[in-house]
């Protein structure tokens, strides 16, 4: 994917490209899901600017990252702490994820 976008922008004379993601409200919403996300964009960043391509990102705040599994939709007896509920209320209201912000 990064190859076929790299050779994309050079066979058109673009100069980079606009990542935004904002899939399922929270696309980060679990620490593990925030953790590949953030190594994929570094990967991608680093060989674009080795093909002199630049690359700009809207991000959603970090509010509501979990250290929990992904399961979006919890069942009756589970609570936040269970499972990832980042839809489930305003993101800041959420505590926020140490191993995110430090």
């Amino acid at each position: 994917l990064i190859h076929k976008t790299i050779t994309f922008a050079q066979e058109n004379g673009i100069t980079g490209i606009s990542l935004d993601d904002e899939y399922d409200c929270a696309p980060r919403s679990t620490l593990d899901r925030f953790e590949k996300w953030v190594g994929f964009v570094d990967i991608l960043a680093e060989q674009l600017h080795q093909a002199e391509l630049q690359l700009s990102a809207a991000v959603q705040a970090l509010y509501g990252v979990q250290n929990v599994p992904y399961q979006p939709h919890c069942g009756p007896n589970k609570t936040p702490a269970d499972c990832s509920q980042a839809c489930n209320q305003n993101p800041a209201k959420y505590p926020l994820e140490k191993k995110v912000t430090s």
